[in-house]
């Protein structure tokens, strides 16, 4: 049975698609509201759909009941959203992704935990960037393998998925090239060098399935390691040129500018990213990585994917 938190949404409906025709697994789907389009449409397909509160942990011990696998992951920009505060987003997250770690180390019969989580840029910059929504999801990776990390623990059952920029991310207003008059030419302006390089997933819908299937099928490679579910690298010049190519458009230019200038354009959104990015300039090739008592992280090549 693999219980997948988030199933409506990116990453969920992307696992459950990956094993909807799979004879080996049963489905059940964890969302806020089965009475929705998307939740009753899973419903439709055969997906046993069940409610469920991050914020508390009955719901949850319901929810992954007889599981022998689970997806999990947690969500900063909702409570980021309607508070505008990286600090109540940050806590709020942490505190649902221990609720989940918490109640999924209480399913006897769990094999595997698949944990969506991000690199912990306090820690791989050692002190000198914070970025909240990547910070909190690490802070509930240190829980599991401290808290939870003992003989039989979670950790030991847990596979760490590093989660690549999404190809999508390029719809957003902050993240979207800008058209330069009628010229037929577009700025792309983000607070790093145009050579700083990403992990990409690409189309997490279509793409993201695919790694935690094959984390599934090899538990002893994949359980208690990191993964990075990504397709490719690219530096944030290519992400523009290629954004352009699939929107057909005209040339992409690449601008680096100032944090505070991005900061200034688009508010409490602009010092949340611009943290991200200037983290992967400064990081480089460790931007996303795992520290160093964790090994080196798993990527496509390893898992066959």
């Amino acid at each position: 049975l693999l219980v997948v938190t988030g199933a409506t949404g990116l990453q969920g409906s992307s696992i459950i698609a990956a094993f909807l025709h799979n004879p080996d697994f049963r489905l059940r789907g964890v969302t806020r509201n089965t009475g929705s389009e998307k939740a009753v449409a899973l419903a439709n397909q055969g997906v046993e759909m069940v409610e469920a509160d991050m914020s508390d942990e009955g719901s949850l011990d319901k929810a992954f009941e007889n599981a022998t696998h689970i997806f999990a992951l947690t969500d900063f920009f909702a409570p980021f959203v309607s508070t505008l505060s990286p600090t109540a987003a940050r806590d709020a997250e942490f505190q649902h992704g221990r609720n989940l770690a918490r109640a999924a180390s209480r399913v006897q019969t769990l094999e595997h935990y698949i944990w969506s989580t991000l690199p912990s840029a306090s820690s791989l910059s050692d002190g000198k960037i914070k970025v909240p929504h990547m910070d909190s999801k690490a802070l509930v990776d240190a829980f599991i393998k401290t808290e939870l990390g003992g003989p039989g623990g979670l950790r030991a059952k847990t596979t760490f998925l590093f989660v690549g920029f999404y190809a999508g991310n390029m719809a957003y207003p902050m993240m979207q090239p800008a058209g330069v008059g009628g010229r037929r030419k577009y700025m792309f302006c983000l607070p790093a060098a145009g050579k700083t390089g990403v992990c990409v997933v690409g189309d997490v819908q279509k793409n993201l399935g695919a790694f935690v299937r094959a984390a599934v099928e090899r538990p002893g490679l994949t359980r208690g390691r990191y993964v990075c579910a990504a397709v490719e690298r690219l530096s944030l010049e290519r992400v523009g040129e290629t954004w352009g190519e699939a929107a057909g458009t005209g040339e992409v230019v690449y601008a680096e500018i100032g944090l505070r200038e991005y900061e200034r354009l688009w508010g409490a959104w602009g010092t949340e990213l611009g943290l991200m990015m200037k983290f992967w300039a400064e990081l480089g090739e460790r931007n996303w990585s795992a520290g160093q008592r964790d090994g080196e992280v798993l990527g496509m090549g390893d898992l066959g994917v």
